[in-house]
């Protein structure tokens, strides 16, 4: 979440930090369920660009109405405790959202490319990982 929370500092309201994080939850349920069923790969067709591309377009028409809800009850919990000083206004635009959702996965399969042998971000067209070790 951290490169996504410095994304917003500095886009404020044209990028969704809720997008963001339901983005990356979405792209790693292929590794989730690999982990617990003992797959020797973990990092598959979900953790390609192509991949990415696809769970960013579900994750924005599925991940949109779910962050609104959220949006407004994390609004209305505010207010009852008395701390509506923290609220946020009650909109995510179409825009927002999408930079929230494609910034998630595009992000999340390029720093995981980073440490995980088993990933191919490049394919079908490659089946290369040029930033595997790159970072010790």
């Amino acid at each position: 979440m951290g490169p996504g929370l410095a994304l917003k500092s500095v886009a404020g309201n044209h990028f969704s930090v809720l997008m963001f994080g339901v983005a990356q939850v979405a792209i790693d349920i292929e590794p989730g369920i690999g982990m617990l069923r003992g797959s020797a790969t973990l990092h598959g067709w979900t953790h390609t660009y192509l991949g990415a591309t696809v769970i960013a377009a579900a994750v924005l028409m599925l991940g949109r109405p779910l962050c609104l809800a959220i949006l407004k009850r994390w609004n209305r919990e505010l207010v009852a405790h008395r701390l509506s000083w923290l609220t946020s206004p009650e909109n995510l635009t179409w825009p927002a959202a999408a930079a929230g959702a494609f910034i998630g996965t595009y992000s999340h399969v390029a720093l995981d490319s980073l440490m995980h042998f088993d990933i191919r971000p490049f394919s079908p067209f490659s089946s290369d990982n040029g930033l595997l070790d790159l970072v010790s």
